[in-house]
């Protein structure tokens, strides 16, 4: 009975000294595992919003009425491709005239020919006066009518000239009734149709580039540093399937916002298949090795 009983303290005994050291092994296992393999720390991401890298509302620098819309809203447009017409109708016409008046030398060849017999008639003249046929008087008459032969071709090339400026002036009040795109884009928006008056300045039409297209967020102070401009970071739209697409910095405000202590940040991504649009809610991490990228909600 005394051996079972001693046997039994031994067992316990055992037992008590072998649960601490399978413990103690456990956590140094654990730890030297963690040590040799760390976890990659999580990456700060921040949330902004898409915009357009360029954005113009266009509109006519006359008065009129719309006798065209050329383009769509969505299209892409090329930098003076029209997109809309106003009725020119009226000032087609004056360019019509004077471009007759700017082209016409009627006059310029009328005054030549004056010219040329004023100056036959005092060469006769100055003969007859060396035979003292013709008096000293009609020698001056002569070269009098020269001198405003000679005039009257300088004021007919002026006239001519007055008329080129006109048409200058006309062709381009022309092309004021003509809406062009001010660059390469698309356009987002038409604010007005066929038959619509519009007034001088009034906008028209929303041309936007979104290739490449801004995403602009707030950064604490904190964090501004991660971000300096030049660095490569991640985008991804907030909406679910959406990949992610490398950016680059290219602005940080100089002042920080006093309420927020927070400094603005754009990054510039590369959108040649006009698959983002504007006006999206983006998540922005850093593009680094080291650390691992946000999973999607």
């Amino acid at each position: 009975m005394r051996r079972i009983l001693h046997g039994s303290r031994m067992l316990m005994m055992k037992a008590q000294w072998t649960v601490p050291a399978a413990a103690w092994l456990l956590l140094s296992t654990t730890v030297f595992a963690r040590w040799q393999d760390p976890k990659p720390r999580p990456a700060p991401t921040w949330t902004g919003v898409s915009s357009a890298s360029q954005t113009s509302m266009v509109g006519c620098q006359q008065d009129g009425v719309i006798v065209e819309v050329a383009v769509v809203e969505g299209q892409r447009v090329r930098k003076g491709e029209v997109l809309v017409r106003l009725d020119a109708r009226a000032q087609q016409a004056r360019v019509t005239r004077l471009r007759i008046a700017a082209n016409a030398d009627v006059r310029i060849r009328e005054a030549e020919q004056r010219l040329a017999l004023a100056e036959r008639e005092e060469q006769r003249l100055r003969k007859l006066r060396t035979q003292d046929i013709a008096s000293v008087a009609q020698l001056e008459r002569a070269k009098l009518d020269r001198v405003i032969a000679e005039i009257a071709i300088d004021a007919a090339k002026i006239e001519q000239a007055v008329a080129q400026a006109s048409l200058a002036e006309a062709e381009h009040r022309l092309e004021l009734l003509t809406v062009r795109s001010p660059f390469d884009g698309t356009v987002a928006k038409l604010l007005h149709q066929v038959g619509d008056a519009v007034e001088r300045l009034q906008p028209m039409a929303q041309v936007v580039v979104i290739d490449p297209l801004w995403v602009e967020f707030d950064c604490s102070l904190e964090r501004v540093k991660l971000l300096p401009q030049g660095a490569m970071v991640m985008v991804q739209p907030a909406a679910k399937g959406a990949r992610a697409r490398r950016g680059i910095i290219t602005y940080r405000a100089v002042l920080a916002d006093a309420a927020s202590q927070t400094r603005k940040v754009r990054v510039s991504v590369s959108n040649r298949d006009y698959a983002w649009v504007a006006g999206s809610k983006m998540r922005i991490w850093l593009d680094t090795p080291s650390v691992t990228p946000p999973r999607p909600k």
